[in-house]
């Protein structure tokens, strides 16, 4: 992350790490640029990282409820059903 602080994104800007995304064990933090590299230390394998605005957002902005969101990480799909 010190290649984009030194290309100047500001090290307050958001980011966030999301490991192993849509698999029972997928983890998530949220932290600013200057502190991700740190916070998701240990974070498995894949991973996407996703930096500005967005990643503020967080998991509270989700637009599907509980139900269906735990049917999409099952690879399903419930709305409209």
């Amino acid at each position: 992350m010190g290649g984009l602080q030194a290309a100047g994104r500001a090290a307050d800007t958001p980011a966030a790490v999301i490991s192993r995304g849509t698999l029972p064990d997928q983890a998530v933090v949220i932290a600013t640029l200057g502190t991700i590299a740190e916070r998701a230390r240990g974070l498995r394998a894949p991973a996407t990282i996703v930096v500005g605005a967005v990643a503020d957002l967080g998991l509270s902005q989700a637009h599907l409820d509980e139900e269906e969101l735990e049917a999409a990480l099952r690879g399903e799909f419930l709305r409209g059903a």
